[in-house]
């Protein structure tokens, strides 16, 4: 196998095609004139072929080295470019205000968060969290710059969409709740039970009780706790203290571990979206814009992680 190419033996290939001289090239790069024609002999044993032709102090390029000539500066300015625009990321300063919820921000944004603070370090993220409609009206009146939320799909001609993804609220006990043992569940099953929910109105409990109207024409599953909170709703189900209805992805590590079992009931699915938007006339900013791809690229690598469809 032939030496890894690198990036100081092509610089010198450049210097001495500009130069035909190793002498000078070697001075102007601040190397001995051997370490010069040691790297351009690697470079070659790497392309299989010579690039210069030295005939007594007369250098001058092979056929094959003006065919890699614009290759090797092609290679460089790409290096040069990429250095140059992590340098300006590196030098950006303001804040970028994330509205969001909770069970979202637990599951997808420590991962992004990081990655994002990584390239753009002197910038600040400031999350905003609440129920849906409420973060919509805050990015419409741009209290918030993005907002990534968990609701059915919402279109309108003031919204733009970067993304979205589909998922699967699930009924969910404790392994040891009899329920779990059984084959399949009836909403009546389910309505005889002791329910934590969220709050009234809130994303996938309201499409919960849209359901449940559609299926009988009435809502016969009551909470006796109504909390915001999803984690602490989430331990109390593994603690045996209710039953719940959780988002798939907010879930499934702790199904896998066993701590919690997903009920299989009949005839009521309840699905939605979590969707990433932004005021439609909003400059996207080289910031914002890279915050985008930065959360879509995570939330998609953690549902493939958790075995969740994208």
């Amino acid at each position: 196998m032939g030496d890894r190419m690198e990036l100081r033996q092509l610089a010198a290939f450049l210097k001495v095609a500009e130069l035909l001289n190793f002498t000078k090239a070697a001075e102007q790069l601040g190397y001995t004139q051997s370490a010069v024609t040691l790297q351009i002999r690697q470079l070659e044993r790497e392309l299989g072929g010579q690039l210069f032709d030295r005939i007594g102090k007369t250098v001058s390029l092979t056929d094959r080295g003006q065919q890699f000539l614009p290759h090797a500066y092609q290679i460089l300015k790409e290096v040069e470019n990429s250095k140059n625009e992590l340098r300006r990321e590196e030098s950006f300063t303001g804040t970028i205000v994330l509205g969001t919820m909770h069970s979202l921000s637990e599951v997808f944004l420590p991962e992004a968060f990081w990655e994002f603070h990584k390239r753009f370090p002197k910038m600040t993220i400031s999350v905003r969290t609440g129920p849906a409609a409420q973060l919509v009206d805050m990015v419409m009146t741009n209290e918030v710059d993005l907002v990534f939320f968990l609701d059915e799909g919402l279109y309108g001609k003031r919204c733009g969409y970067s993304f979205e993804f589909l998922h699967r609220a699930n009924f969910v006990c404790s392994p040891h709740h009899y329920l779990s043992r059984l084959p399949s569940v009836t909403v009546d099953d389910l309505a005889k039970q002791s329910f934590i929910l969220t709050e009234e109105n809130i994303n996938y409990r309201r499409l919960m009780e849209e359901s449940l109207l559609r299926l009988q024409g009435k809502v016969n599953i009551r909470p006796y706790l109504e909390v915001e909170n999803t984690t602490m709703i989430r331990r109390m189900v593994e603690e045996g203290m209710g039953i719940s209805l959780l988002p798939d992805f907010f879930i499934q590590e702790d199904v896998k571990a066993g701590k919690l079992a997903v009920l299989p009931v009949e005839n009521l699915e309840v699905l939605m979206y979590s969707q990433l938007i932004y005021y439609r006339n909003k400059w996207l900013s080289p910031a914002l814009t890279a915050m985008i791809d930065i959360l879509q690229h995570t939330v998609s690598k953690k549902l493939q992680r958790l075995g969740l469809p994208v």
